[in-house]
């Protein structure tokens, strides 16, 4: 007697299945948000992460360009879930946004529209990845309002205490919102804070935690600068090249009115660097490892050589230049180029 074949959970799947599971094609915020998968959001405390994100949400809701430049083909209903602000700040901000859009949040009808068919809005209200009765309320309220973007803020009040310690549990969780996004077939936007401290290298470094990384189809890197605006990165799986600029927000009136907000956006991709970093220049034309003799021989002006270290020190702390190889006494040390069109992120952009 023949037994039967045990049941198996593997099997081959058909073109028309994989295109099912992967992320929409198109975007419903141009250059920032796919249609569908997963958004990391990245940087450090008060970096403006939060900042970004609600004035997406608001923006979208609108089918208005987000900070005043990227195209939104459709309106976005977006769900803005958040642990991290004070109820005060996040209305607050949201207020000045819509203000920033010519909408009055103290009109009734605007209030009803906006909270009842934009934006929905659950702060402080002790939501958790790890708790299944947060995530079943979620599933339930996304397909109810029609969500086509989820926000939270941040992963690590959204999880254990102990998640950013431990890798293989952040990779889990990663997956577990990448599934959530597919499930409901939207994007979902995570806030991930960049530690002065690090637990660990692999989870926390210059583009937010590895695992996160790894699984998100975009990744945003926002910078915080002391003249009070932001540095933006956005990478992605479908864009031919990182795009980086620099974002600010700011009212127009004839005082400064933080209770009125408008968005400013730069784009700084491309900014020829060749006058104030001939260093770099060298290493772009090349696009090869170079030893010092070599990018001495190869500069187009006269530097010193404590000058030229300098520079070098700089584009390695930056994380543009890196050692390759062993020194030479004839020809000084080697090294080799390993970012460039990210590189207006480093302080001297």
């Amino acid at each position: 007697m023949v037994e039967p074949e045990e049941a198996t959970p593997f099997r081959f799947m058909t073109l028309d299945e994989l295109r099912a599971h992967s992320p929409g094609s198109g975007r419903v915020v141009e250059t920032l948000i796919p249609s569908r998968g997963l958004v990391l959001v990245s940087g450090a405390v008060k970096a403006g992460k939060s900042m970004a994100t609600l004035d997406l949400c608001v923006s979208a809701s609108y089918g208005l360009p987000v900070f005043s430049c990227f195209a939104v083909p459709t309106p976005l209903k977006s769900i803005y879930v958040t642990e991290e602000d004070s109820h005060a700040r996040v209305a607050g901000h949201v207020e000045a946004f819509l203000r920033g859009l010519d909408k009055d949040p103290t009109d009734p009808i605007v209030r009803r529209d906006f909270e009842t068919r934009r934006v929905r809005l659950a702060v402080r209200q002790g939501f958790r990845f790890d708790d299944d009765r947060a995530m079943q309320w979620m599933r339930t309220e996304a397909l109810s309002f029609k969500a086509n973007l989820l926000v939270f803020d941040a992963l690590r009040r959204l999880s254990q205490q102990d998640l950013m310690r431990d890798v293989s549990q952040l990779n889990a969780m990663a997956v577990k919102i990448r599934q959530l996004a597919e499930e409901l077939a939207c994007t979902i936007l995570v806030i991930h804070h960049n530690h002065a401290t690090r637990f660990a290298a692999t989870v926390d470094d210059s583009a937010g935690g590895f695992a996160l990384r790894a699984e998100a189809d975009t990744l945003w890197n926002v910078i915080g600068r002391s003249d009070d605006k932001r540095k933006l990165e956005v990478v992605s799986k479908d864009l031919a090249r990182p795009h980086n600029y620099r974002l600010a927000w700011y009212s127009e009136g004839p005082e400064d009115d933080p209770t009125l907000l408008r968005s400013s956006i730069t784009e700084i991709a491309g900014k020829p660097r060749t006058q104030d970093d001939p260093v770099l220049d060298v290493f772009r034309r090349v696009r090869g490892p170079l030893y010092i003799q070599e990018v001495i021989d190869k500069l187009d002006q006269k530097m010193s050589q404590s000058t030229l270290y300098t520079r070098i020190r700089k584009l390695m702390k930056d994380g543009v230049l890196e050692r390759h190889g062993k020194r030479t006494k004839e020809k000084g040390q080697r090294y080799r180029l390993v970012r460039d069109d990210d590189y207006p992120f480093g302080e001297g952009a």
